[in-house]
């Protein structure tokens, strides 16, 4: 089965359409009509409005569009199907690094109360002994 793109320019040659025309039928971008007859996915906008031009441009050329809808799915599938790994892969990337970030704010903070701890039983101590060596040094 041709893929999507090819379908559709060549309903659209034979109809003697041209790819500007197309865009202000449909009101889709000229860019974006070329990049579906290309099946170049990448420059399309997210699926959901990559599924909404092909339905406009298979009304437009008079197909059906639950067609057109299976032969993107078919074209464009291994496509959408990366780009969602790669978003999932982003996304555990993100929150790894939220992760980190806030494992390390809780180091820091524990490090700065135990100084602080250290710091108040330190002079408690040096109080506690000058106490004692001032009361020491009166009969």
């Amino acid at each position: 089965m041709e893929s999507v793109g090819e379908f559709f320019r060549q309903v659209r040659e034979t109809k003697g359409l041209t790819v500007d025309e197309v865009a202000s039928k449909t009101r889709i971008r000229t860019d974006f009509v070329k990049a579906l007859e290309e099946g170049n996915f990448a420059k399309l906008p997210d699926q959901v409005f990559a599924r909404g031009f092909v339905r406009s441009y298979a009304r437009s050329l008079g197909l059906d569009e639950e067609d057109a809808i299976h032969r993107f799915v078919q074209s464009a599938g291994a496509f959408y199907e990366k780009q969602g790994e790669r978003e999932r892969l982003r996304q555990r990337q993100v929150e790894e690094e939220r992760r980190r970030k806030a494992n390390r704010k809780a180091v820091g903070i524990a490090i700065a109360v135990a100084i602080a701890t250290l710091v108040f039983l330190l002079s408690r101590e040096q109080s506690s002994t000058l106490v004692r060596r001032s009361g020491s040094d009166q009969p």
